[in-house]
């Protein structure tokens, strides 16, 4: 019994030394050690295997030692294995950082590079900058003074497909990125001025040309209904119609400036005061460039006024072609490009059914033909009655039907 235990205890002790061994064997690095291990591992077992020679067969004892190798190699496998695994993961965490610092780097750059050249007023870029314009026409309590290539309509309106505006201005008003509601939150004179054509008769209107007038009645829609709930006559919102040269927005000591390309997309925007630390640097950019833009103002005439005057000359030639009787606004319209603009793929609205339908993003809403029009008209139809003396003469449009003048617009303004 004393023997068996001894034997026992001496297998175990073999089994133990050798699963150890060739496990440090394989985790050593250096040949000399593996070759020293070895050696002290084999010889306890040969002398077992001799000594136990007449007890039983020492083929089994071998085939146990061998199955310890086995599994001490898979064991020391598993263990490097596991060992690599990890220095791969600090390796990529290292190569991640550094990939972050990288970008980091990249970003800094970008943005010293975009504060130098400019935002490009793509799609994407003119909606960024809108949105960030509109959130400082809200903090605006001066001034807002703004050279204008392109009268904005809110998307919002397109999808008002009834036309009425009070549902509109419902929308608009607790609607955030809408010019209604950035210039209700806005306690700021303002002041935009647009370049656009002097209107003669016998002028073929293009669709881009109708766009302008349509945007400008829109803004100037806009901009009455916000005085009218402002009820504060020192605090105006008007447009004037001047050839200024350079595309500058003031708000406040906030100065942009676009710099103009060959298309809009190719242009860019950068805010010019952005680098600078000090606030009387900021004044005196802002009070230059607000200087220069209401210059051009000055010698400007109101937008109401000139958007008038293409109205009345509309209205003589719809007269002399004898487009309609009477003055009849779609008429008028029609000779304004109305139809030309509707039939054109634009940016702010597409028409159902058209094949640039399945190209349209979320943003552009996609109305029926009929909706259009009845849009278009009821935007000049608002205005008129914004703005004219007595509605139902429109500003002298019937006159001119009867007897042919063009007169003096301003005379019969509010």
């Amino acid at each position: 019994m004393e023997g068996s235990i001894v034997k026992s205890l001496a297998v175990v002790c073999i089994s133990i030394l050798w699963f150890r061994t060739f496990r440090l064997s394989a985790l050593a690095r250096w040949r000399g050690w593996r070759r020293w291990l070895v050696a002290l591992s084999v010889l306890p077992a040969i002398v077992f295997a001799l000594a136990m020679q007449a007890a039983y067969e020492p083929a089994v004892f071998v085939m146990a030692l061998v199955a310890i190798y086995v599994a001490a190699e898979h064991y020391s496998g598993l263990r490097e294995a596991a060992r690599d695994l990890k220095e791969g993961n600090r390796r990529l965490r290292r190569n991640v950082d550094a990939v972050n610092d990288s970008v980091a780097v990249v970003s800094a750059k970008v943005r010293e590079a975009t504060d130098l050249v400019g935002t490009l007023l793509n799609a994407e870029g003119m909606d960024n900058w809108k949105f960030e314009l509109y959130g400082e026409y809200k903090k605006s309590t001066r001034r807002v003074d703004g050279v204008v290539r392109y009268f904005d309509i809110d998307p919002l309106w397109w999808r008002c497909r009834s036309g009425r505006w009070a549902e509109y201005f419902k929308s608009a008003e607790d609607g955030d990125g809408t010019l209604f509601n950035a210039l209700l939150a806005c306690s700021a004179t303002v002041q935009f001025v647009a370049d656009l054509p002097f209107p003669g008769s016998r002028m073929s209107w293009s669709a881009a040309q109708f766009r302008d007038l349509l945007g400008l009645a829109w803004q100037l829609v806009v901009f009455a209904e916000v005085a009218r709930r402002r009820n504060n006559p020192n605090k105006y919102l008007r447009v004037r119609i001047s050839g200024a040269p350079s595309w500058m927005h003031v708000v406040d000591s906030a100065t942009y400036q676009v710099v103009e390309r060959h298309s809009l997309a190719q242009s860019t925007v950068r805010r010019l005061d952005k680098n600078l630390s000090t606030d009387p640097d900021r004044n005196r950019l802002s009070d230059w460039a607000r200087r220069n833009i209401r210059t051009f103002a000055f010698r400007g005439t109101p937008g109401e006024e000139y958007l008038l005057g293409c109205l009345r000359i509309a209205t003589l030639e719809a007269g002399e072609d004898d487009v309609l009787k009477g003055a009849s606004l779609s008429a008028v319209l029609r000779e304004l490009g109305m139809f030309t603009f509707i039939d054109t793929p634009g940016t702010d609205f597409i028409i159902v059914g058209k094949p640039d339908e399945v190209l349209a993003s979320a943003s552009i809403p996609i109305i029926t033909r009929d909706d259009a029009l009845t849009l278009c008209i009821e935007v000049f139809e608002r205005f008129l009655q914004d703005y004219c003396f007595d509605p139902l003469e429109k500003a002298g449009l019937k006159d001119a039907l009867e007897d042919g003048t063009t007169g003096n617009v301003a005379e019969r303004l509010a």
